[in-house]
């Protein structure tokens, strides 16, 4: 799926993605709060793209669910909202309903500690410190990207590398070859973020 360094050269796939986070940039800036937190937010720190990207993966508050689903529409995207497996009426995550699944968001929650919840599929209310959503702009080819801390996307990586090596000793059979490769993307994001120009 790519590696470090000049060497690598972004495909179609990548490039109309970044063209998608411009777009939305247009739409949403100042109007509601979100923020990248996936592969985009690993490149966006290195400030160059190391790999290829298949989504969108970002940050929005409950509260503006709303505000972020009439504006994916306003850009001709229909969106799905999705409740977590383990809790029915909780929905935690909200996605376009094209092929390519551009835009992926998950939905935090603010607290009153300082800090925030956020759920996936495999590890709901998780609690981080609310620091990490300060937003950092950053940028890739000329366009802005508004991405989460180097501290919490070290965090998330750690914790799903851990998850896809569980589910493959679960059921290799099942899980192996799309976990594998998952695992080669998380290795890769996490050697990126430990590298001294990130």
């Amino acid at each position: 799926m790519g590696i470090i360094g000049e060497k690598f050269k972004s495909v179609k796939t990548t490039k109309v993605l970044l063209k998608n986070i411009e777009e939305f940039n247009r739409e949403a800036k100042n109007k509601f709060f979100y923020i990248i937190f996936g592969g985009f937010a690993v490149d966006a720190h290195f400030r160059k793209i190391t790999r290829e990207h298949e989504d969108v993966d970002l940050i929005c508050w409950r509260k503006d669910v709303n505000k972020v689903r009439k504006t994916l529409a306003k850009l001709g995207y229909k969106s799905e909202l999705f409740e977590h497996p383990q809790e029915k009426g909780f929905y935690y995550k909200l996605h376009t309903t094209d092929k390519n699944k551009t835009y992926s968001f998950q939905i935090a929650d603010e607290r009153d500690d300082k800090n925030f919840e956020i759920s996936f599929w495999n590890n709901p209310h998780a609690i981080f410190s609310v620091k990490n959503l300060k937003i950092n702009w950053k940028k890739i080819n000329g366009i802005e990207i508004p991405v989460v801390s180097k501290n919490l996307l070290l965090k998330l990586k750690e914790w799903q590398l851990k998850f896809y090596k569980e589910k493959i000793k679960i059921s290799p059979e099942k899980y192996l070859p799309r976990q594998k490769e998952k695992q080669r993307v998380t290795k890769h994001d996490l050697k990126i973020l430990r590298t001294k120009n990130c």
